[in-house]
């Protein structure tokens, strides 16, 4: 199975093909995580290394800014197992991949993503559309 938000955006591309590839009979969650700014409105993840430690769904206490989140994710069927006999519909699926990195974290890992925005708000997305024109802009003074 693979995730991503339909109102997001993300770089690279590939990422979600990535973690789809990184499954295993071993690794059965695979999460692309992203560097945010502003982690508020998201599951914030904490980590060893390319292994995830710990899942802070939302609402959460905030680490600070720069803070990495999960924005796309793929699992395999001992996941899918797991959030069946766990599933909760007044928690989030942050919340789930949590507790499936407590049970095994041996079995949670991440793959580092460039960039991530959550575009489910209009103002957000009217930052992220002037941030791609400005982007454009950019390009083309440089060709």
């Amino acid at each position: 199975m693979a995730f991503g938000m339909p109102d997001t955006q993300f770089e690279p591309d590939s990422i979600l093909a990535s973690c789809v590839g990184r499954l295993t009979q071993r690794c059965n969650l695979a999460l692309g995580v992203f560097r945010s700014d502003d982690p508020a409105e998201l599951d914030v993840v904490t980590r060893s290394g390319d292994r995830v430690r710990q899942i802070l769904p939302k609402p959460h206490n905030i680490p600070g800014p720069n803070a990495e989140v999960w924005g796309v994710a793929a699992w395999g069927p001992r996941f899918t197992d797991f959030l069946a006999r766990k599933a909760d519909p007044t928690r989030s699926l942050g919340w789930a991949f949590d507790g499936f990195a407590r049970a095994d974290g041996e079995a949670c890992e991440l793959i580092l993503g460039d960039s991530y925005c959550d575009l489910g708000t209009y103002e957000r997305y009217a930052d992220a559309l002037a941030d791609h024109r400005l982007q454009s802009q950019g390009r083309a003074r440089d060709e």
